[in-house]
């Protein structure tokens, strides 16, 4: 049974009244359920959520006649065997990125690291060197869906293009302005090269650049403003991209980014072949910045007002 977001919420507010705390045990056999995102994901950064994963094998109780009867039982679906024995969240069968791989206490994993890294491996011979980013803001801005942002970097490293996803921003605030001041607030003093949106929203990042435009005047925004311009929109060329660079492991994403990690778990394909289109905001504001900056890449070109492509080291403060 899958215990509907409402009914938690409202008796863990009952026990904020009285001061209470609230224990939950749960086997996750519905994939990746709000629980994914509201309970175990924050429990990474949460002080006040505490997360114990506990397998089957912890189970003082069970024995092992009893425990090899119940394995057998499984008839080899490996999906459900990650849930029932070892109680971890698995993907969805029909996935777009099966190829994700999230962190599993809190240990970092293919795709998922707790800090940004200082240093990479630059040559076959493993050498190290900083963690040189350019770097990337990239938009999905809602007009009847909240808007998303994705802050990310991008190096070449030994001949190929690697990007690392260190912020995210999501909200459901109703004017353009709110989303622009919060997104140049979220950006500090770091330099973004390369800011796009996707371009179906033409009117939207129009009012945005009125927005910066008027921003880029006044000294204390001038530094971190940036033009806006349509970000590249193919979908399945796009996501064949994103496959292949999670293939490669040419993507970290640090697991302060939950609600873009949630996205990546639950983003399917329906019973036709399409793509569900419900919580992917992130996942589309990932893609928009990915394919976007590769295309300018490869033409040579920055895409931001003509401005040239500053290197600068990334210092991790996350």
């Amino acid at each position: 049974m899958c215990v509907e977001i409402d009914v938690t919420s409202s008796i863990i507010l009952k026990c904020f009244e009285k001061k209470g705390q609230v224990f939950i045990t749960m086997t996750p056999l519905s994939g990746m359920t709000w629980s994914h995102s509201d309970l175990y994901l924050r429990s990474k950064t949460d002080r006040d959520i505490f997360v114990v994963r506990a397998t089957m094998y912890d189970n003082p109780y069970l024995s092992d006649e009893a425990r090899a009867r119940y394995l057998s039982q499984l008839k080899g679906n490996e999906r459900e065997k990650q849930q029932r024995i070892y109680g971890f969240y698995t993907l969805q069968e029909k996935a777009i990125y099966p190829q994700f791989e999230d962190s599993h206490e809190g240990q970092d994993s293919r795709h998922v690291i707790n800090e940004m890294p200082t240093t990479v491996t630059i040559d076959s011979l493993g050498k190290k060197g900083p963690l040189t980013l350019i770097h990337i803001h990239s938009l999905d801005p809602g007009a009847t869906h909240a808007t998303a942002a994705i802050f990310m970097g991008a190096m070449e490293i030994q001949g190929k293009i690697h990007f690392y996803i260190y912020d995210e921003y999501i909200s459901v605030a109703a004017d353009t302005k709110s989303h622009v001041l919060d997104v140049v607030k979220r950006k500090g003093n770091i330099q973004y090269q390369y800011n796009y949106s996707d371009q179906a929203q033409k009117q939207e990042i129009m009012n945005m650049n009125v927005i910066l435009r008027d921003m880029g005047r006044k000294d204390f925004y001038r530094p971190c403003v940036k033009r806006v311009t349509g970000a590249l929109n193919s979908v399945e060329p796009g996501l064949n991209m994103v496959r292949m660079l999670f293939n490669e492991d040419r993507i970290k994403i640090t697991s302060n980014c939950v609600n873009l990690i949630h996205e990546l778990q639950n983003y399917q394909y329906n019973d036709k072949g399409n793509i569900i289109k419900e919580n992917d905001d992130m996942v589309d504001a990932l893609r928009y910045g990915i394919i976007s900056y590769l295309d300018a890449k490869r033409r040579n070109t920055v895409g931001v007002s003509g401005a040239n492509v500053l290197m600068s080291s990334y210092a991790p403060t996350l």
